[in-house]
């Protein structure tokens, strides 16, 4: 109101304490009208960006690299005092991953044997360079495979240029710290172990079948076998589980149990006896249902686009589609027989 002169003594030039917290040098100030709020919030308040757009057939890489670079006071100030332009924390990386010597290999077509030998002894990844950094420095400090990169930096250049197993190696890489090898990964407490789901069994860095038992234990109850089947695809389909055939040992009777009226249906009499199985193996023990209700999942699986050998599961033995394909064929004769 005219009645407090305001001079450079008001502002604050300094303040350690802001300095400090925002790591930059700020100027405090009042704010007596809504300018400075509109300039803070100028993308807000301002009008949208604009561009010029101008068709052309002739396209040069040199040419449009110059004109999308654009090169400010501030990027060209920092440049000019070599200030850091860009820095990523924490570090940013595509880990790779890959199964024991299933790593790609880069050659050419008409290469040596020779050459092929040496290609693959130089075809080092990062989970071999991983393994490779604590063989050569075993004193060396345990590091995560997900924290390696904030240590160390993997130089392309001095290299050759439903998941399963390699679903359980990430488990580990990420849980195990210092492992030299695969071996040594496969290794808890002195004990090899033949696969890396085994370890993660063994370490408890997964779970057993034992939820999906208590589920199909309840259902059971008051499911059909058609229910059953569905709810076993769910499984396969949407749960990493560990060896399903066994849950599908556990309780094959109960998902099959309506297959063997409907056999009897499909192929009545003595047609019935050909789709009686022989193997002795504990999953079949001689029931035909057990075989074509393994025939029935495939089908609703191969739907999801997955199937009983992506999923680790058991196989059927008899040719299902052929024989439904005749027995189809037959019925549609029997039909103009009849007209």
């Amino acid at each position: 109101n005219g009645s407090i002169v305001i001079d450079n003594g008001w502002f604050v030039p300094y303040n350690p304490y802001l300095s400090k917290k925002f790591k930059a040098h700020i100027n405090v100030k009042c704010c007596q009208s809504v300018d400075p709020i509109k300039f803070i919030n100028k993308y807000v308040y301002g009008d949208s960006d604009r561009t010029t757009l101008k068709p052309s057939n002739n396209e040069s890489e040199i040419e449009r690299h110059l004109q999308g670079r654009y090169f400010g006071p501030t990027e060209a100030s920092a440049r000019i005092l070599e200030y850091k332009i860009h820095e990523e924390d924490p570090t940013v990386a595509l880990l790779a991953l890959h199964l024991p010597n299933q790593q790609s290999v880069y050659f050419l077509e008409d290469a040596t044997p020779s050459e092929l030998e040496h290609a693959f002894a130089n075809s080092r990844t990062m989970p071999i360079a991983y393994f490779y950094h604590y063989q050569n420095n075993p004193t060396a400090q345990k590091y995560l495979y997900q924290d390696f990169p904030q240590y160390f930096v993997w130089n392309k250049k001095d290299r050759v240029p439903q998941s399963g197993e390699r679903f359980y190696l990430r488990l580990l890489l990420i849980n195990v710290a210092g492992s030299k090898s695969f071996e040594d990964l496969q290794s808890v407490d002195g004990v090899q172990c033949e696969t890396f789901m085994q370890v993660c069994l063994r370490l408890h860095l997964t779970e057993d079948n034992q939820k999906w038992s208590h589920c199909f234990n309840e259902a059971v109850m008051f499911s059909t076998g058609s229910s059953l089947r569905n709810l076993f695809v769910t499984a396969l389909t949407f749960v990493q589980m560990i060896e399903p055939a066994l849950l599908w040992e556990e309780f094959c009777v109960a998902i099959c149990d309506d297959l063997a009226h409907k056999l009897q249906t499909l192929f009545p009499g003595q047609l019935h006896e050909k789709y009686t199985l022989t193997d002795d193996s504990l999953f079949y023990k001689g029931q035909s249902e057990w075989d074509y209700g393994l025939f029935l999942l495939d089908e609703k699986l191969g739907r999801l686009g997955s199937s009983l050998e992506t999923c680790q599961m058991l196989s059927y033995k008899i040719d299902w589609a052929n024989d439904l394909e005749i027995l189809a064929n037959t019925e549609d004769i029997i039909k103009q027989i009849d007209k």
